[in-house]
């Protein structure tokens, strides 16, 4: 009973001790632009909101993704949303925001672009950006903003102020990009539970007498080496084509993919020990998950000097990811040894395929029919 306690400890952490209470995706995030224009007095700020985070703002009969003729209809209602939450300010005096645009668009996913004309008293020397949008829901959330070139984060409770000397330096830089990179594999649930999914065979393997038996630490780290490279390579492919708009797929169909990834080699755990050809199945299912990277980061880029961010990016998602698999596979090592091959076979591998290809599964409904049943 002890060895079957700590069997079940140690797997509950594996799977979910990190970021366990995030989306299924990422947290929520908007991405704005913050430019001076032809009037020294006024500036132009421009955000974009995805549709699934619209439903208080537009104030929907549940929470669920916005149609673009919702988004058309609710232009004021989404600008006196953002007058409450979002405030700026020009060399210590307020200064008043003007609706200029709301419009549905689409990029990789549905989106409400919104546009502010902001008018100050004066000429403008410094202008702050007070930002207190969607932290209510969201305790994660991120407001990304570009300045001058580079973005810029905005996240509770220390950072929701933005201050930049209109004509000089930018506030934010690459720094900004690799957090995000980090943060997006991190709280990204879904990325998570398919390298889960994955790792679960790395520790054990199978015997030419078909028995189960834990996979020797160096093979072990050579099996995970095998298929983080796979991964790796091939979602920076697809983050780095499609963010640079050399390709694209509808993120209805991304998403979708994505969370089958999960059920299917959860599924597959189960079903065979030790399956083979694990690094070519992750390098295709890599490519779909690069593109859900891509759907995050795109909006991001500024429209010049794009390699140095994307790098950065995607060196951020390299560490995140790196920092799960130093986490996972320790713990996973263990619970092979303290519950045994067999038990970790029989129990294991059937019950990860119950959890996660059960919660891979309600994904994959709720994203290719666009329902909320779990909500996560």
């Amino acid at each position: 009973m002890l060895r079957l306690a700590v069997a079940v400890a140690l797997g509950a952490i594996a799977l979910l001790g990190a970021p366990g209470a995030a989306r299924a995706h990422q947290s929520s995030a908007t991405f704005a632009r913050l430019e001076a224009t032809d009037d020294p007095a006024r500036l132009r700020y421009e955000i974009k909101i995805a549709a699934r985070d619209l439903y208080e703002a537009l104030a929907l009969e549940s929470d669920r993704e916005a149609t673009a003729g919702e988004i058309r209809a609710g232009g004021a209602r989404l600008h006196a949303y953002l007058a409450e939450r979002i405030a700026f300010e020009a060399d210590g005096r307020p200064c008043r925001t003007e609706p200029a645009a709301a419009e549905p668009i689409d990029e990789g996913q549905r989106m409400a672009r919104l546009e502010l004309a902001v008018v100050c008293p004066a000429p403008i020397r410094e202008v702050a950006l007070e930002y207190d949008l969607f932290f209510d829901l969201d305790p994660r959330h991120i407001g990304f903003v570009e300045v001058a070139g580079t973005t810029a984060q905005l996240t509770a409770p220390d950072d929701t102020r933005l201050v930049w000397q209109v004509g000089g330096e930018p506030p934010g830089g690459l720094g900004g990009f690799l957090i995000s990179g980090v943060e997006h594999i991190l709280y990204g649930l879904d990325h998570i539970l398919f390298l889960i999914s994955l790792l679960l065979m790395a520790v054990v393997m199978r015997r030419d007498a078909g028995e189960a038996a834990p996979r020797p630490l160096r093979q072990a780290i050579g099996y995970t080496a095998a298929i983080v490279t796979s991964f790796t390579v091939a979602h920076s492919v697809t983050l780095i084509g499609a963010a640079l708009g050399w390709f694209e797929l509808p993120g209805r169909l991304v998403e979708s993919v994505i969370a089958a990834s999960i059920a299917l080699v959860a599924v597959d755990n189960a079903v065979r020990l030790d399956p083979p050809h694990r690094a070519l199945v992750t390098f295709g299912f890599g490519l779909i998950h690069g593109l859900g990277f891509a759907s995050m980061l795109r909006p991001l880029l500024p429209p010049e000097d794009v390699v140095l961010p994307l790098l950065a990016f995607n060196v951020g998602v390299e560490l995140g990811q790196l920092a799960l698999v130093a986490l996972a596979l320790p713990l996973l090592a263990a619970l092979v040894r303290v519950a045994g091959a067999g038990a970790y076979r029989r129990l294991v591998l059937p019950g990860g395929a119950i959890a996660l290809g059960g919660l891979g599964v309600v994904w994959l409904i709720e994203r290719a029919f666009e329902v909320t049943i779990l909500g996560l």
